[in-house]
């Protein structure tokens, strides 16, 4: 049996965004062998990918980390591993696997396909490190069959760069979402207005904005709104600042969860406010499910939410245009608050099926 090696920095991630191809690729009679870190957090999505027949190989890695030592470790831990497994086809997934990942298929003269989610917070800082992540960049994929971009922006970013060769570029609308997984109706808007972030708990996902806002529109509103927060402490610095937003009843902090579907029931409105990213699935999850879009105005999330027509969109890192941007929200009559929303489950419906993203990949990839 043919083998395919999926090299991601969470088991998480695979689960979530990357079943639908697994189980193609399985019925296609590929053997698939998963290469990720597995934190204390992602136990729940191991048991449930070890019930898909599916190898896993844990590695140890900080996907944050900068120690030198610690970061060639990772690559030692990817060369072993493939030149055990030996795969006739390696995808990798996020940054450090796309480097790591490609320079380890270049060593072993393997077929690698390189996913770019986002261009990640580094590319937002002219210095040092850029110049060497750019220059490692190149080295990594360089013999890349493939690299898949998921907005335009990327590629523009990529090319101007010389990172990589027009040739070897295919633009995908994200990881896609599951249409039949994700579905709801409308959630009347009775009661108090329910917003919810849905990120790693970070300044570039924009918690920092995302948290003044909670203040200011809570002074405002009071118990007619309630700010929802779901996801990892990826940066601790903010632990403290949101148990004591929780105590002043400014904020809810939901922890971690398995399915986010159980909390996009309960809101009416999603809230993006990322500093960048590669094509937002929180933002197609949501979408799918017949709830409001506000997000950052930045490549992988204007594409879904087109301003004024599917949700609304506001200038990044700008608490004010967010706090105009809910305020409008709460303004909107009821139909004009389902007109929004019927329009933004039509695009997603057209453009964003995981379907049509997993078709994109099975044509470059076999």
């Amino acid at each position: 049996m043919k083998k395919i090696a999926i090299i991601s920095n969470g088991i998480g991630i695979v689960y979530k965004f990357r079943l639908e191809l697994l189980q193609k690729l399985k019925e296609l009679k590929y053997k698939i062998y998963i290469i990720s870190p597995i934190e204390e957090t992602d136990q729940i999505f191991y048991e449930l990918l070890k019930k898909e027949d599916v190898e896993i190989c844990e590695i140890k890695m900080n996907r944050r980390g900068k120690n030198l030592f610690e970061e060639f470790k990772v690559i030692f831990q990817y060369y072993n591993l493939l030149k055990k497994i030996n795969p006739v086809k390696v995808l990798t997934y996020t940054i450090k696997p796309n480097i790591y990942g490609g320079i380890v298929c270049r060593l072993l003269r393997l077929e690698y396909y390189v996913t770019i989610t986002g261009i990640g917070s580094v590319f937002e800082k002219n210095n040092f490190l850029l110049k060497i992540i750019k220059i490692i960049y190149r080295v990594a994929l360089k013999k890349a069959k493939n690299v898949f971009f998921q907005n335009k922006f990327g590629i523009q970013l990529f090319l101007n760069e010389r990172i990589v060769k027009k040739e070897q570029i295919t633009l995908v609308n994200g990881s896609g979402v599951n249409l039949e997984k994700f579905k709801s109706e409308i959630k009347e808007r009775k009661g108090k207005y329910s917003f919810l972030f849905i990120a790693r708990i970070m300044k570039s996902k924009g918690i920092e904005e995302y948290l003044k806002v909670a203040k200011l529109i809570k002074s405002k509103y009071g118990e007619k709104v309630e700010f929802q927060i779901l996801g990892q402490f990826e940066e601790n610095e903010y632990r403290k600042q949101i148990k004591e937003l929780e105590e002043k009843n400014i904020v809810k902090y939901l922890g971690i969860s398995s399915d986010v579907r159980n909390e996009l029931r309960n809101i009416h409105c999603l809230i993006n406010p990322s500093w960048n990213e590669g094509m937002s699935n929180v933002l197609l999850e949501a979408g799918a499910m017949k709830r409001f879009l506000i997000a950052s105005d930045i490549p992988g999330c204007r594409e879904i939410v087109i301003d004024n027509k599917t949700g609304f969109t506001f200038e990044k890192e700008n608490v004010k245009d967010l706090v105009d941007k809910i305020e409008k929200f709460i303004n909107l009559s009821e139909k004009e608050y389902r007109e929004f929303i019927e329009k933004s489950y039509e695009h997603i419906l057209k453009n964003y099926s995981r379907d049509i993203v997993i078709k994109e990949y099975l044509n470059k990839i076999l």
